[in-house]
């Protein structure tokens, strides 16, 4: 897997610059921000991405990246070898048997963001950040309203279970236990596509590559040089 080229997705409202740091420190990889594209949706900002992967490639997506980085690899198997999502899922919201972000505290969320966006991206922030003193506001990008509606609509009701349950990518998870945003659980991911890897990591949160980063930079490595299905 030497050869392989590695490409980074951002979460909401963050550029890719964020995963530059930390477990990913020194690696060469190519951020990939969505956020300058003319189409706002899933398929368009996945196929914008997707133009600038060479294959073969290693994918690795935060948070709402996640959903990209799925879209792509499948509607292009060819160009991604390997998916590591770092607190992300097909669908970010908790449904039936299935856990996520809570319904309500999205349309909470939602409703903030569009009548006091300051306010809603500290208190963002805040929980990205939990449980440790790691600021990562300055990944935070300045000019975020032109995105703020499309981009919330995909965070808040995007699903690609489907694709999700078809890939033969082969897939990792790293799942932080005290994540703040995001509440996962294995057994619902096992349940829809069961060869995939899930490593939960405890005391880390929803940016615990920032935090973790010996211990995220261990895992990562080895799944990059091991084959797990």
């Amino acid at each position: 897997m030497k050869n392989e080229l590695i490409y980074t997705i951002p979460g909401w409202g963050f550029s890719a610059g964020i995963l530059k740091q930390g477990a990913l420190a020194g690696k060469t990889c190519f951020g990939l921000d969505y956020l300058d594209y003319s189409d706002l949706s899933i398929d368009g900002i996945s196929l914008d991405l997707s133009t600038a992967i060479k294959q073969p490639s290693i994918l690795i997506a935060w948070s709402l990246g996640g959903v990209f980085a799925i879209k792509i690899a499948s509607l292009f198997p060819e160009k991604v070898k390997k998916l590591i999502l770092l607190a992300s899922q097909p669908r970010l919201i908790a449904d039936t048997g299935y856990s996520g972000i809570d319904p309500q505290a999205m349309n909470i969320f939602i409703e903030l963001a569009y009548q006091d966006f300051p306010r809603l991206k500290q208190q963002f922030i805040n929980k990205v950040n939990f449980p440790s003193k790691n600021d990562v506001g300055p990944f935070f990008l300045d000019d975020f309203s032109k995105q703020l509606k499309p981009l919330s609509k995909i965070l808040a009701t995007a699903d690609l279970r489907d694709e999700y349950r078809y890939l033969k990518t082969e897939i990792l998870h790293i799942i932080g236990d005290k994540d703040a945003v995001l509440k996962q659980d294995e057994q619902s991911l096992c349940k829809i596509n069961s060869n995939i890897k899930v490593v939960r990591v405890a005391n880390a949160g929803h940016c615990g590559f920032l935090t973790h980063t010996l211990l995220y930079r261990s895992i990562i490595d080895e799944f990059i040089a091991s084959k797990y299905v």
